[in-house]
Parts: structure tokens; C-alpha cells; sequence
């Protein structure tokens, strides 16, 4: 399935929890159109110039979510990636070229302050999609940044922890 041209931005979710994977394209279904891969090599096969966000888990059991990163980045594919890991990542996830990442467990509300925190740009090019009063973006609150990465590289993390 490829993604139509279209006013709203579009989101692949990639992980290999069904589950969870399923729950975030619920919760990003209202702002995003979104399709949700289970695996890695599904993931490449759905990259493409129509995507705008990538979810992306670092740890997928096929192929690693980092190894994606770099095919997409390889490929001149300028959409924004989030990755998101179970664990803190070291230095060595600032040279894949993410935008941000997120520390599991992810709740609906950390999802959305990202979304916007890391996407702003995204809204502020579909201007009829902006929110009433023309704000676009917002802050991640408890993000933090990581230097060295692409993008706003936010860092955020679960429950306040």
C-alpha cells in the first residue's frame, strides 16, 4: 500500500510488538495517516517518498531498526525518524541521523508532546492544517537534547523518570 498525496502528514509505524504498534497508529490516527509494519524488512519495502514520519524501533528481530535508519538515510529519503528503544542509548545511536528518540514504555500523551516537538516543521508546511490561532509545534516538556544528532533531537522519556 503507498500513500496518496494528501493534506495530513503520514506516519510508518515499524515494531515488532503487534500490539504496541497497533496502539500507536490509534493514537496517531487523529493527526496522521499511518500504516504499521512488523518487521524491518517490511519497512524497507514501505519506505518511500510519500512517508513523512517514521516510528521506528531500534530492535526489531529481522533486521535492526538502525540498520533501516541507514537505508533510508542512504536512500535521500528526508522524512523525520523517531526511534524508540527499550533501553538509554548510547553515543553511538547520535551518528545514525535520527530526529529523536523515545525510551519505552511510550504513553499517549509523551507521543503526542514529541509529535509535536519533533515534527513542527511538518505542520508548519500544511498551513490549512494548522490548529486554531496558527500555532504550530510545541515543546517536548521533559525532552532533552541530544547533540550531535539531526533535527530538534529530543530525548524523552516515560513517566517522569
Amino acid at each position: 500500500m503507498r500513500f496518496e498525496a494528501r493534506p495530513r502528514p503520514s506516519v510508518l509505524i515499524v515494531d515488532d510488538d503487534r500490539d504496541l504498534a497497533d496502539l500507536y497508529a490509534t493514537w496517531l490516527q487523529d493527526d496522521y495517516y499511518t500504516r504499521t509494519v512488523y518487521s524491518g524488512r517490511d519497512a524497507l519495502d514501505e519506505l518511500h517518498d510519500g512517508i513523512d514520519v517514521v516510528l521506528l524501533d531500534r530492535r526489531l528481530p529481522d533486521i535492526p531498526g538502525d540498520e533501516v535508519l541507514v537505508t533510508l538515510r542512504d536512500r535521500g529519503m528526508d522524512c523525520r525518524v523517531s526511534m524508540v528503544t527499550a533501553v538509554n542509548p548510547g553515543f553511538d545511536i547520535l551518528e545514525l541521523g535520527f530526529d529523536d528518540y523515545l525510551t519505552k514504555p511510550i504513553d499517549r500523551e509523551e507521543l503526542r508532546r514529541t509529535r509535536r516537538a519533533v515534527h513542527p516543521a511538518l505542520l508548519a508546511a500544511r498551513p490549512a492544517q494548522r490548529p486554531p490561532g496558527g500555532e504550530v509545534g510545541g515543546g517536548a516538556g521533559r525532552g532533552r537534547a541530544v547533540p550531535g544528532a539531526r533535527g530538534p533531537h529530543r530525548r524523552t522519556r516515560s513517566g517522569g523518570r
